[in-house]
């Protein structure tokens, strides 16, 4: 009985900051663009210093119209250069940590393999493969949901 009555006590604490969790994330479906609105200013202020950023003059953007204005939709040789740079070392060509964890080489089924990046602040991005350095070629991966968050996908 007393077992049975910690396990519930301690299942109760446990459970507090995932019902805030949910509350929050609750909260944010009532308003959604709002939220994407702030998620998007977030990002830019966050890659402000990157070359990207100022060659897109991100710091301007008040609204989603005008990120769709500055950000043109592109494909994966629009942002190469960028990425041929981080591969180099030069992180702030793309990305506003100053440290990438890894590279991973995508499968190329839709076309060439690419490269992609895994920062450490992406805290959607689910690296997999092989650490940069670490018995081979560097590689580079990221989620979905943090490539579009550095390469201007557009939502509602």
């Amino acid at each position: 009985m007393l077992l049975n009555l910690l396990k519930l006590a301690f299942g109760k604490i446990i459970a507090i900051p995932h019902r805030r969790r949910l509350a929050a994330f609750e909260e944010a479906t009532r308003e959604p663009r709002v939220v994407q609105e702030a998620v998007l200013q977030g990002i830019l202020a966050r890659h402000r210093d990157t070359d990207f950023s100022r060659k897109h003059h991100f710091a301007d953007v008040r609204t989603v119209a005008d990120f769709r204005r500055q950000m043109p939709i592109s494909n994966y040789d629009y942002f190469e250069p960028y990425i041929t740079r981080v591969t180099r070392g030069e992180t702030r060509a793309l990305l506003a940590d100053d440290k990438v964890h890894m590279f991973a080489m995508t499968s190329g089924t839709t076309n060439s393999k690419r490269l992609r990046d895994a920062a450490a602040s992406s805290s959607s991005c689910m690296p997999r493969g092989r650490r940069a350095g670490a018995g081979g070629s560097p590689t580079l991966t990221v989620s979905g949901a943090c490539v579009s968050s550095l390469m201007g996908s557009r939502g509602g």
